[in-house]
């Protein structure tokens, strides 16, 4: 089940359109037989307007919930909406929420107390689109559904052992990516930030939160301070080579160094990700393909993370 509170438009035929262009129902008919969409719904007079895209397909049906994009319609609606959510994912496998929607949090909380499998996309800063871009409503709601989004992840946070603070940080990210959580609560006090860096000398502190999440996700350090390192591409010097060392090494296994790549690109200190299955990631350009082969070739069994 796939919800969120966009208002298809329903023709008197029975197709449904989109005045936001297309859905990309393929996604997630790649895992599943038939995808039911909860969301809301408005009838379509004439269907011959511009603008309009048809976004009915085999495999995708639609099921109508009650608005509760509103200060008054969401209390007034939401006995109903629950209702509905609760059968529609009884006969359900799973839930797709794509926040932030009114919709969608309401199924993510009919999903986890019914113990159904449920995944978030978060497609937007619920706060910048309402408050910056949006009515004088959006502006009233813009800090309500602002909180809402942080109760979620504080939610996913407490269920995965993580430090509750509604924030999606390294930790956070790599559980989301389907890496492990370290427990917050343990027989052992929690360790410090640098006691958990001390296996690895000479780590140049940007990196420190790079080891931390690399650790946290069950993969090993293999290399930090070398100090004749040089490029292979071109023969420079290396950042390994520096004291402390400017990059590290990850290695683990295929799946786990492919979350990790993913999940260390952006955080805070990080200029250069590589990891060949994955690519080459570089603050202020993102993801691209390498272009140098042997740069491609000396990063398939582990992870470059560097800092400048």
């Amino acid at each position: 089940m796939f919800a969120h509170d966009y208002p298809f438009l329903h023709a008197p035929d029975g197709a449904v359109y989109s005045d936001r262009g297309g859905w990309p129902w393929h996604h997630y008919l790649h895992f599943a037989d038939r995808v039911t969409v909860a969301s809301r719904s408005k009838e379509l007079a004439d269907p011959a307007r511009p603008g309009l895209t048809p976004v009915d397909r085999e495999g995708v049906s639609f099921e109508p919930i009650p608005s509760l994009s509103g200060p008054r319609i969401r209390f007034a609606h939401r006995r109903e909406a629950r209702a509905r959510l609760r059968g529609l994912l009884d006969r359900a496998d799973a839930l797709v929420a794509r926040l932030p929607s009114e919709i969608g949090t309401l199924a993510v909380e009919v999903a986890e107390r019914g113990s159904k499998p449920y995944a978030v996309e978060l497609v937007t800063c619920t706060w910048d689109a309402l408050w910056n871009y949006g009515t004088w409503q959006g502006k009233v709601y813009a800090p309500i559904s602002w909180w809402q989004t942080r109760r979620a992840v504080r939610a996913f946070q407490a269920r995965n052992g993580l430090e509750v603070d509604g924030v999606v940080g390294p930790q956070t990210r790599a559980a989301l990516a389907g890496g492990a959580a370290v427990p917050v609560r343990s027989s052992s006090p929690r360790p410090s930030r640098r006691a958990s860096l001390r296996a690895v000398r000479g780590v140049d502190r940007r990196l420190w939160g790079a080891v931390a999440l690399a650790r946290s996700m069950g993969l090993e350090i293999i290399s930090a301070h070398r100090p004749s390192a040089t490029i292979a591409s071109g023969g420079g010097r290396s950042d390994h080579s520096y004291y402390p060392s400017r990059a590290i090494d990850v290695a683990g296994s295929a799946a786990a160094m492919r979350r990790y790549a993913r999940a260390v690109a952006g955080n805070r200190g990080i200029d250069i990700v590589i990891h060949t299955p994955v690519g080459m990631w570089q603050a202020g350009v993102g993801w691209t393909g390498i272009d140098s082969a042997a740069t491609a070739r000396d990063h398939v069994n582990h992870v470059h993370v560097d800092t400048f």
